[in-house]
């Protein structure tokens, strides 16, 4: 397969008001857990099993994740000085995954006794890159779901077959299209994805506004 029509390297960490983590302090909004939840289980289950962990290992470690993080969260006070939101939930999931090594060590199932030691320090790189590629990536799945969602089954098969590889003319002839019109629609559609990004991060940082899109490693062009 060719390169992806899309991978971001950096994201914008523009931001506004902070509405969901606002919202879960609340411990009457279930709602808002709820989305918080469905917005962070992929990438907490997806890092833990980069770590090494097997889906049920990794769901366990999501589920201390989010015992914690209802807790902490309803006394969440966002300062800018102290880093990033995704900051910290790259701790307390690091957390987590050492806790769950403890718990393995003295209870052996999936983890073996020692795996504990083979985890990444905090301040290797490799658990910090590790970290930083899975949030780029998790991301990048939320905002392509969304997308989907705004645009019409022949956009979206113009844009399955761009990240397939496929090559406009090729598109373009099968679909009965001129190639300038499959340009126009993978430049609208990579604008869109670059604006849900941006609002996602928006969602999650809380960062004061500016007007930095995201920005990308590799496209299609």
């Amino acid at each position: 397969m060719k390169e992806r029509w899309h991978r971001i390297s950096r994201v914008s960490t523009e931001s506004t008001h902070p509405s969901l983590l606002v919202r879960v302090r609340d411990p009457q909004d279930a709602e808002a857990w709820r989305e918080f939840d469905q917005r962070y289980r992929d990438l907490v289950l997806r890092y833990s099993c980069r770590m090494g962990l097997g889906y049920w290992d990794a769901e366990e470690v999501r589920q201390l994740v989010m015992i914690r993080l209802a807790s902490a969260l309803r006394q969440f006070e966002y300062d800018p000085a102290k880093g990033k939101f995704r900051g910290y939930l790259a701790r307390v999931i690091r957390s987590a995954l050492q806790e769950h090594a403890r718990l393995q060590d003295r209870q052996p199932r999936a983890m073996k006794s020692g795996e504990l030691e083979s985890l990444p320090d905090e301040s290797s790189p490799t658990w910090e890159e590790a970290f930083e590629s899975e949030w780029i990536m998790h991301h990048y799945r939320l905002a392509l779901a969304k997308v989907r969602q705004g645009h019409q089954p022949r956009t979206l098969e113009v844009m399955d077959r761009i990240l397939k590889g496929e090559s406009p003319n090729s598109i373009a002839s099968s679909l009965a299209m001129k190639v300038n019109a499959i340009y126009k629609t993978k430049e609208r559609l990579r604008n869109d994805l670059r604006d849900q990004i941006a609002s996602q991060v928006r969602d999650e940082e809380a960062t004061p506004a500016t007007n930095t899109p995201p920005q990308r490693s590799r496209s299609l062009e």
